[in-house]
């Protein structure tokens, strides 16, 4: 579990950064609005592209039942954790 603190933490480094930008909320004097800048949209729109690229190439590994079966795989290996 992500502690809030580590969250802020995260946030604060993307803000330095460039992808995100913060700013008070109108209402909220303690919340801070977190959005993504021109720069972050480039970046998530480019990790999204490799994401699918690497998806691709991974599933042409595996034969059709095995590509069937790899979710529920998924999903038991990290119910173990």
């Amino acid at each position: 579990m992500v502690t809030p603190q580590a969250m802020a933490a995260v946030l604060k480094h993307l803000e330095e950064r460039g992808p995100v930008v913060r700013t008070a909320h109108p209402r909220h004097r303690k919340m801070l609005e977190t959005r993504l800048t021109e720069a972050g949209r480039e970046t998530l729109r480019l990790a999204d592209e490799q994401a699918v690229r690497i998806e691709r190439r991974l599933a042409e590994e595996f034969a059709p039942e095995e590509r069937d079966a790899l979710p529920a795989r998924c999903v038991t290996a990290i119910a173990r954790d």
